[in-house]
């Protein structure tokens, strides 16, 4: 561009910066890990940080059965084969000098042990992260479908593995065997059994079956972002001899089939508009669970959607 030689705002201390995607950066920086599909920014005392998740992986860890992928999005940064996956490194890069910064989250992952000896001095320590970094960790949803979809077929008994019998799937939207899988979702909320809010990863369950047909709610999965508590997943199961909870794929179902809902999508779904649902959120309130789902409206005119009802289901009603 001639502007670079005429120009009076390039000076000396001018930059250019050639890779503007972060993870294009953060993939230049560390080739040898998986880079996760989802950054996000945090605004940190006055500027910009991107966060990126990045993984190690291996297909030839012994004894180990390969990761079942299939509920994953077709852009996931985690859809190679492998059968061993840690989430060990988070990236940080600023928003405008491109700067990368790596941060080791699991010291013990062997394979980035190696690394770190072949490159010393390359990785940070957790601790060393800002803590107004810290205070935005996020535990990566593609790592928490992948590890709820191993669960369902590890968490019971050796004769159950035995008889394939009582496994679990990640829960899908609609019910059919071409549904998609629900996509875990970040929220802030008193977990059963505690008065505290945590802001976790929620992944439903449902259990296993030919052509995705039962989809009453079994359990779900929660992945703990605190920094004190990073990582940690816990199972919270529905009560066998309860009462049948309706799994995503049900409530997304009992809500579109309402009167007054499909009354507003109706109007809404026409002259140019498009209506759109939000994903569906599930809230587990003391010993029950309750639905809630967002209803956007979209225009040809505009891209920017609005929010024009929030639905909430609680059992029927």
């Amino acid at each position: 561009d001639f502007n670079l030689l005429v120009s009076k705002l390039v000076t000396p201390n001018s930059r250019i910066m050639f890779n503007q995607d972060v993870d294009t950066l953060v993939q230049k920086v560390a080739p040898f890990l998986q880079i996760d599909s989802h950054p996000y920014p945090v605004i940190a005392d006055g500027h910009i940080d991107w966060i990126v998740d990045a993984y190690t992986t291996t297909s030839y860890y012994p004894y180990s059965n390969s990761a079942d992928t299939s509920a994953l999005q077709p852009g996931s940064g985690l859809n190679a084969g492998f059968n061993y996956v840690r989430n060990s490194v988070k990236a940080v890069v600023d928003a405008y000098t491109g700067q990368v910064t790596l941060y080791v989250v699991d010291p013990s992952d062997p394979i980035l042990q190696a690394w770190q000896r072949v490159f010393p001095g390359m990785f940070q320590p957790l601790s060393e992260m800002p803590s107004v970094l810290q205070s935005h960790l996020r535990y990566p949803q593609d790592l928490l479908a992948i590890e709820a979809t191993m669960f369902g077929k590890y968490h019971v008994a050796p004769n159950q593995f035995y008889n394939n019998s009582a496994f679990w799937s990640v829960a899908q939207t609609s019910t059919g065997s071409t549904a998609n899988y629900v996509q875990p979702v970040y929220q802030l909320l008193a977990l059963p059994g505690s008065s505290t809010p945590t802001f976790g990863a929620f992944e439903p369950m449902v259990p296993h079956s030919s052509n995705s047909q039962a989809q009453n709610l079994t359990a779900f999965l929660v992945a703990d972002c605190s920094y004190s508590h990073y990582g940690s997943l816990t199972s919270y199961e529905i009560p066998q001899g309860r009462s049948q909870v309706n799994g995503p794929a049900l409530a997304n179902a009992t809500i579109a089939a309402a009167a007054a809902v499909s009354k507003q999508t109706t109007l809404l779904d026409q002259h140019g508009s498009r209506a759109i649902f939000g994903p569906t959120l599930l809230i587990p309130i003391d010993d029950s669970v309750m639905y809630v789902r967002a209803l956007f409206v979209s225009s040809s005119t505009s891209a920017l959607p609005q929010l024009h009802y929030v639905v909430v289901l609680y059992g029927r009603k």
